[in-house]
């Protein structure tokens, strides 16, 4: 192989990665992350969240206050809190099913 031609692919591959780096580092936050403003404050944004869960048969194991958190360690915060929802007969379909379980080495 011509070494014009190896270290030309080289340089192809190498850029073609940190251009898809760089693509995937802008773009990833808004595939990830469904930002909108609540018109509520935010006690009732939560209670709503609450509320809508609930009536769509939801449930929701885990309210994370990363405030509260962030207080206890010295820093202080405007509230926010991350919130795990859950459909359990979605997660039981996934959770039941040995092929839609990510494979792990049982030890």
């Amino acid at each position: 192989m011509n070494m014009k031609v190896f270290l030309g692919g080289l340089a192809g591959l190498m850029l073609g990665s940190i251009a898809t780096l760089i693509i995937l580092y802008l773009v990833a936050p808004s595939i990830l992350f469904i930002e909108r403003e609540s018109r509520l404050g935010y006690s009732e944004t939560i209670a709503a969240i609450y509320e809508s869960s609930k009536a769509e048969g939801g449930i929701i194991p885990k309210q994370y206050k990363l405030d509260v958190s962030l207080s206890k360690a010295g820093y202080e915060i405007l509230p926010v809190s991350v919130i795990e929802l859950c459909k359990p007969e979605y997660a039981y379909k996934i959770l039941s099913e040995d092929e839609c379980r990510a494979a792990q080495s049982h030890t």
